[in-house]
């Protein structure tokens, strides 16, 4: 299948879903507002990706700033209530 439009940035491949340009492969986490609304359908109900991890790197804790962990909490905190509002339907 050649695409006649492409993009690798998230935030953009799930406008261009929702303004009908096409399908994508987003995080169910993600769109979970959208597909609850109908903005989004899944389309392949009994297909999942492999399930992979998430994960951050940093410098050592003596090399890292407290705004480098501020972040990190922020994106894991972030991460875990969207995947639990998922979680619960």
């Amino acid at each position: 299948m050649n695409a006649s439009i492409s993009a690798d940035v998230t935030p953009v491949i799930k406008n261009m879903a929702i303004a009908g340009a096409g399908f994508a492969i987003l995080p169910d986490f993600y769109v979970l507002n959208e597909l609850r609304n109908g903005s989004l359908i899944r389309l392949l109900p009994n297909w999942d990706l492999p399930r992979a991890g998430v994960y951050s790197v940093f410098p050592p804790a003596d090399y890292r700033s407290a705004a480098t962990k501020a972040f990190a909490d922020l994106f894991r905190d972030m991460f875990r209530t969207r995947l639990a509002e998922f979680r619960k339907g």
